[in-house]
């Protein structure tokens, strides 16, 4: 028998990095700091673990925005030890709630309980450098929250800080160097179950073993691929999962399973105690669905595969159970796929729940003008006025505000009353979605979430959101320098909508287009520039995504400016200049080729003291200058001209032009 001291805690992640000039090729791996942060119920913070990890090119930190109303925040900045400069900030977010929903057979709606955690613990990335000071400040919960957050923390002091010498974790440079650190955990192993492509452009889920002795790691690979395929089945996941990569991670366990303690909703039942890696059990909290696992050795087990960015854990039994939060726990039982559908909604789409099961004491929200409670999110609100509704263009205008019959589309926006755990006075805009009952498909305004948040960023890594044009186009460098009359050639590879046609890519040369496709994910967008003087020229890629899912097409660019130089071609070379009656014959060699130099024309010059400047041209040897004066001496040379100019002149010849006496 084993006693357990379980922490109900949530973490979100943040990747920090310096702003530098590197290109996405020189960008593609990044050493950095893996810190797990724990927050206690009193405010104080503290380092619950640390390694060195290798990052796969992602080096933006996650800029500093509105978090969800279900969300804390943990805010951070790097600063010179010396200067004190501050060299950048940025946020992790995390959650001072744990949720534990669920629907029986029968059930209309989900019927679920939101819980306030013990502690909140974070994931923070940092690069590897010298001299610098880590400052967190902790206990920053959304706008609107703190003073309901929840009932561990509504009585907690001021924000805490804390200061962190970051060399104090600092790494020799030969040491990273060398490979990768070793697994975290004995036995531990990692992979990849869907790769869609380069962690800098992907949404990259973790799904994490738990439960699973080392004899059942192909039962879990199985397991886990069985769950990720359930997890990408339903819009707008399935639409978009080509920008989503599920990587694993296997952590034996010495035995199977999930504790099953004494519990008061289930009297009777067999006590069940297991030693596993990372102490999943039920009945957390007195619920016996409710299966957690400890968050500390998870998120420091997830240092094995640094570049998640969210993260569930797959627990080895099959009784129906999970829990949500920025870790989304699960077990192997059928159903508990329709449960992580249904958190990812939360934990990255920030949306409410739209059912009406009471929790007194949950953090108000108000889309009522000037309300000091803060916004709604943005699939529930308190307004009941068409014109107001967050949604309205949503909104068909046969749909009667407020809604009371279900439309004859089940993901049809309107405007039902009873959501975020209020029967009235709260409503949702979708008559019974995946928000309210599991099973049930992502509304219209649900899956417009979905979109804007994976395009929109600040949920990891891209830290801007999935661009439509994927790391690694061509000409790497954003300023181009190209000679007069050649060409310069564009590549990119496009990311979105894998629909025929789903994407249109317009080439703009100085703002205007030259150059429209329409394509798909995946498809290489090629484009030739003519050089054709020595200006300044802008070339833009412009990418739409034209996908159905969101009323704002997502939409990225990429721009290059080409600097035209002048080519010049060389010196030809005189062989010789003869004279004649009146007249010079001048016979050269043409220069050697320059690649850009086109020669247009030959252009002699030939000048003698006291006479004008005689000059003639030719479009090869020999040049014939005839009325000349008789019995003159000229000096000659000759030039080749191009497109963008006069080439040197030739060695100069002298002759004297031959008279009649």
């Amino acid at each position: 028998m084993r006693t357990h001291s379980i922490r109900i805690s949530w973490a979100g992640s943040a990747l920090l990095a310096l702003v530098g000039g590197l290109s996405s090729a020189q960008a593609l791996a990044e050493d950095a700091h893996y810190f797990v942060v724990r927050e206690q119920a009193n405010g104080a913070l503290s380092i619950a673990s640390h390694r060195v990890v290798n990052l796969r090119g992602k080096v933006s930190p996650i800029a500093s925005s509105q978090p969800g109303r279900q969300q804390s925040v943990l805010a951070a900045a790097m600063l010179d030890k010396q200067t004190g400069e501050q060299v950048f900030t940025t946020q992790a977010l995390g959650s001072p709630w744990i949720r534990a929903e669920f629907q029986s057979p029968g059930q209309t709606q989900i019927d679920g309980k939101v819980l306030p955690a013990g502690e909140r613990q974070y994931v923070l990335r940092l690069p590897v450098q010298a001299g610098k000071l880590l400052r967190l400040k902790g206990n920053t919960t959304a706008s609107g929250n703190s003073a309901k957050a929840s009932s561990a923390f509504a009585k907690a002091p001021p924000p805490a800080t804390l200061d962190i010498d970051l060399d104090q974790y600092a790494v020799p440079a030969a040491s990273r160097a060398a490979p990768p650190p070793a697994a975290a955990a004995p036995g531990s192993e990692s992979g990849l179950l869907i790769n869609h492509g380069d962690a800098s452009n992907r949404l990259d889920l973790l799904v994490v073993a738990e439960g699973y002795t080392l004899a059942q790691k192909a039962q879990f690979l199985t397991q886990a691929t069985e769950l990720a395929n359930k997890l990408l089945s339903i819009s707008p996941y399935k639409d978009y999962q080509q920008l989503i990569n599920v990587r694993w991670l296997f952590v034996p366990s010495n035995q199977s399973g999930a504790d099953k303690p004494d519990c008061g909703e289930t009297p009777g039942a067999p006590v069940v105690s297991v030693d596993t890696a990372f102490d999943a059990t039920y009945c957390a909290a007195g619920l016996r669905r409710l299966l957690v696992v400890d968050t500390g050795k998870v998120l420091t087990a997830a240092g094995d595969v640094p570049d998640w960015d969210m993260l569930a854990v797959l627990v080895n039994d099959d009784e129906y159970g999970g829990s949500g939060g920025y870790i989304s726990v699960a077990s192997t039982n059928g159903a508990s796929a329709d449960v992580m559908q249904h958190e990812l909604g939360h934990s990255f789409s920030k949306l409410a729940d739209e059912y009406d099961s009471p929790y007194p004491g949950y953090p108000s929200c108000s889309d009522l003008p000037g309300s000091v409670l803060g916004a709604c999110e943005v699939n529930v609100t308190d307004q009941t006025a068409r014109a107001s509704l967050k949604w309205k263009r949503w909104v068909a205008s046969t749909t009667p505000i407020p809604s009371v019959a279900p439309q004859a589309d089940p993901i049809a926006a309107g405007l039902w009353q009873g959501a975020r755990y209020q029967s009235s006075g709260m409503y949702r805009q979708c008559f019974s979605g995946i928000m309210r009952s599991l099973g049930a498909p992502f509304c219209h305004v649900d899956g417009e979430a979905f979109v804007k948040q994976l395009f929109g960023g600040g949920w990891g890594s891209p830290s801007a959101g999935i661009s439509l044009i994927d790391p690694g186009a061509l000409p790497s460098e954003s300023a181009v320098t190209a000679s007069v009359g050649t060409q310069v050639g564009f590549q990119a590879t496009l990311a979105g909508s894998a629909t025929t046609g789903g994407l249109t890519a317009t080439w703009y040369v100085d703002q205007q287009p030259v150059q429209t496709t329409a394509t798909q994910h995946g498809q290489v967008q090629t484009f030739n520039y003519p050089v054709a003087n020595n200006a300044l020229h802008t070339v833009e890629l412009k990418v739409k995504d034209n996908t159905p899912l969101t009323l704002d097409a997502p939409a990225a660019s990429r721009s290059w400016t080409v600097q035209g130089v002048a080519v010049l071609p060389g010196a030809p070379v005189i062989h010789a200049l003869t004279a004649g009656w009146y007249s010079l014959k001048l016979s050269f060699a043409p220069p050697a080729p320059v690649p850009g130099a086109t020669i247009t024309a030959y252009v002699s010059t030939c000048t003698s003291p006291n006479r004008a400047t005689v000059t003639t041209s030719a479009s090869k040897s020999p040049i014939s200058m005839p009325w000349l004066p008789g019995g003159v001496t000229y000096t000659c040379t000759v030039s080749a001209r191009s497109a963008a100019g006069m080439g040197p002149a030739s060695a100069s010849r002298s002759a004297k032009t031959l008279k009649l006496f």
